[in-house]
């Protein structure tokens, strides 16, 4: 989904995109792991309620063969705060 416009959605809500991966070994494949930042969990929550509600997003998850279920053997959501020394801040 991202390579067919989900990054496009992202990008268009002022998400900010840090990192998009494919898992090559390992349990739970398929797996892909993304990483966005955002300002505060305020910014956070706002962003993936609009997120959700995209007319794109919508119609992109509808379409066969593009449910979250089929193209991910697990989904989890993980926050994350930089260290003082991150690069990525």
């Amino acid at each position: 989904m991202f390579e067919t416009g989900e990054i496009a959605i992202f990008q268009r809500l002022n998400f900010t995109p840090i990192f998009f991966g494919q898992s090559i070994v390992g349990p739970n494949q398929p797996n892909n792991t993304y990483m966005l930042a955002f300002d505060d969990l305020a910014a956070r929550e706002r962003l993936w309620k609009a997120f959700q509600a995209d007319p794109e997003w919508q119609k992109m998850r509808a379409t066969p063969g593009m449910d979250n279920t089929e193209l991910n053997a697990n989904t989890t959501n993980t926050l994350l705060q930089p260290l003082a020394f991150s690069m990525v801040r």
